[in-house]
């Protein structure tokens, strides 16, 4: 299966986990990403898809796994005797918040590569054949000028001959 992935198109600004309250950037981004899209071929938009998919099915997986540990930590907490021991036991609890955070970044920056990278390849290809489609025009038109020009030489000769066969 070809992994399809596009510039842009997942950042840490839409999963929610940045915000740089830029909402004509993120307007721009969202038009290119239109853009970006609509030159695909509907095989690598649903392949796109799918691969958002899976990654966003095994975020939420992380997320509840996270919610999970955070709901434990909140009965410990709920049930300890003293401050002291609550807040060595939330900092746990922040630290662990933090690790996942930090894990969610990551797959959303090497994704991001992944789809950079994927980008540049399909500009490419696209490049190449615009340039075999430009060179297969350029000698169509080039042979039906050089067809024309051979009749109409054919037509001018075959009316000299006429010309120089009639009697004035």
């Amino acid at each position: 299966m070809i992994r399809t992935k596009i510039r842009g198109i997942e950042s840490a600004e839409e999963y929610g986990c940045v915000s740089d309250n830029g909402t004509n950037r993120e307007e721009r981004e969202k038009l290119m990403r239109g853009h970006e899209l609509k030159r695909l071929r509907r095989e690598d938009l649903l392949e796109i898809m799918i691969e958002q998919q899976k990654q966003n099915e095994t975020l939420q997986q992380e997320l509840e796994e996270v919610k999970s540990e955070l709901e434990e930590k909140k009965q410990i907490i709920a049930e300890s005797g003293s401050i002291a021991e609550a807040a060595l036991r939330v900092f746990h609890v922040f630290d662990d918040a933090q690790k996942a955070a930090d894990l969610y970044l990551s797959h959303v920056q090497e994704h991001k590569e992944q789809m950079e990278a994927r980008l540049q390849e399909l500009e490419k290809n696209c490049h190449i054949r615009a340039q075999r489609m430009l060179d297969d025009a350029t000698r169509q038109a080039n042979l039906i000028i050089y067809n024309a020009r051979r009749e109409a030489d054919r037509m001018i000769e075959q009316a000299r001959q006429k010309v120089e066969m009639s009697p004035d």
